[in-house]
């Protein structure tokens, strides 16, 4: 598994590639939590969180659960989510486990920032 991150001003993007599997499901969501709160102290600022999912290979249920945790912890925090590039086989995990609703799958990133900026009004 391996995760990029790039700062798109009010978002930050995780650009993720390779395998999704049980084993990587609670360390994703543990550094995803640490990262965010201390881009949240650093920032100053209120920014939103894009999973850009186009270099997934494989996503077990587990991993899907995580995402689904993730979501909840952060709407907690007040900070949006959404992913997209989801291949086929990806967005079908998606739908059998539930993982997220549908309004956070996008096609492309700037899709998911337009969203993202109009639940903000921005």
């Amino acid at each position: 598994m391996k995760i990029k991150i790039e700062d798109h001003g009010r978002f930050i993007v995780y650009i993720l590639a390779g395998s999704m599997d049980d084993q990587w499901a609670k360390k994703f969501n543990r550094r995803i939590l640490f990262e965010l709160e201390e881009k949240a102290g650093v920032y100053r600022r209120r920014f939103d969180v894009i999973l850009d999912m186009a270099g997934i290979s494989a996503l077990s249920d587990a991993a899907a659960g995580a995402l689904k945790e993730i979501s909840r912890n952060l709407e907690k925090q007040e900070i949006g989510l959404a992913v997209c590039k989801l291949e086929p086989e990806i967005a079908a995990v998606f739908k059998k486990t539930d993982a997220l609703p549908e309004e956070k799958i996008f096609p492309s990133i700037f899709a998911a920032e337009l969203a993202l900026s109009a639940i903000r009004n921005e």
